[in-house]
């Protein structure tokens, strides 16, 4: 009996001593653990989590509307020069829709590529956009607050011409509408980094210079928040740069924001790409750098 009680004791001592862990720090004074939170989408997040009774996520819980990773066609070997219009999304499209061509010449400036030196991704040649309904469908429910994220780069070699779009359609031009710029509201990255406020298809205020060293080829992520009861725009955050993107709006109503928007307007031998785009409920910002004392070291 003595043994078991003791051993009672050691396991219950061993329990609460792992819900209390402590590390040194610096100074080698013990302090707790604390365990790091990760936004769904990122490197460390295994995507939705859901309530195993009910199957809803968790109350406060940002949750994907939509993750697509450009991977969509089973059969790699054809994957040149497939057009994104008419595939939906993967893994995540709580609409249930799939991609429109909005504005180009036609489906075929639109390309989900085989991956190259960086990966699958989807292309936009000359003047292309694409389009993604976000209307109410289902259980699904359009959230009033959503953060977007993409990462994206150019291709060709011509400095400063064209852009990257990130943002919202409130309709769409039909036919062969040239002006990807009709009916869009969101941000427009500009191939010298600039990042330009757009608000149904006109610039507004000035474009925001990228601080930092950027370069066009190189993929960079671009995330902001939108409350569309409100219809602001916040949290914008351009990975490399450290300007302070303090556009104001009032222009991402329910309204402006029918349909999620990519593409871009390059010359003839550019391409705007995605690599990785997602729409959350809720503000999700990126995890904070590491403290400055929980910065792994190695010994020389």
């Amino acid at each position: 009996m003595e043994n078991r009680c003791l051993l009672a004791l050691i396991l219950l001592s061993l329990s609460l001593s792992g819900c209390n862990r402590t590390t040194p720090d610096t100074a080698g004074n013990a302090k707790p653990v604390v365990p790091t939170v990760v936004a769904p989408g990122t490197a460390a997040s295994t995507g939705n989590s859901t309530n195993p009774a009910t199957g809803a996520p968790p109350a406060n819980q940002p949750q994907a509307i939509v993750k697509d990773l450009f991977q969509e066609n089973p059969n790699p070997e054809s994957y040149q020069n497939m057009t994104i219009v008419g595939v939906k999304p993967a893994p995540v499209d709580l609409p249930g829709t799939a991609w429109q061509l909005a504005g180009g010449d036609g489906a075929y400036e639109t390309n989900l590529t085989p991956p190259g030196e960086q990966g699958y991704h989807a292309s936009f040649h000359n003047v292309a956009s694409a389009a993604l309904s976000l209307a109410n469908a289902g259980p699904y429910t359009k959230p009033v607050v959503l953060t977007l994220s993409a990462d994206l780069s150019f291709a060709g070699d011509t400095p400063g011409a064209g852009c990257c779009l990130l943002g919202f359609y409130s309709a769409l031009s039909g036919g062969h509408n040239m002006d990807i710029m009709a009916h869009f509201t969101g941000l427009a990255l500009q191939k010298d980094g600039s990042l330009q406020l757009v608000e149904n298809g006109v610039g507004a205020g000035t474009a925001i210079k990228y601080t930092g060293k950027f370069d066009p080829d190189q993929i960079v992520t671009l995330t902001y928040s939108i409350d569309i009861s409100k219809g602001t725009i916040s949290n914008i955050l351009l990975s490399g740069s450290t300007s302070a993107y303090a556009f104001t709006s009032s222009a991402f109503t329910s309204a402006a924001t029918a349909f999620l928007a990519i593409g871009g307007s390059t010359d003839g031998q550019s391409a705007s790409m995605y690599y990785k785009l997602q729409l959350l409920s809720g503000v999700v910002l990126p995890p904070p750098p590491p403290a400055p004392d929980s910065v792994p070291t190695t010994t020389p």
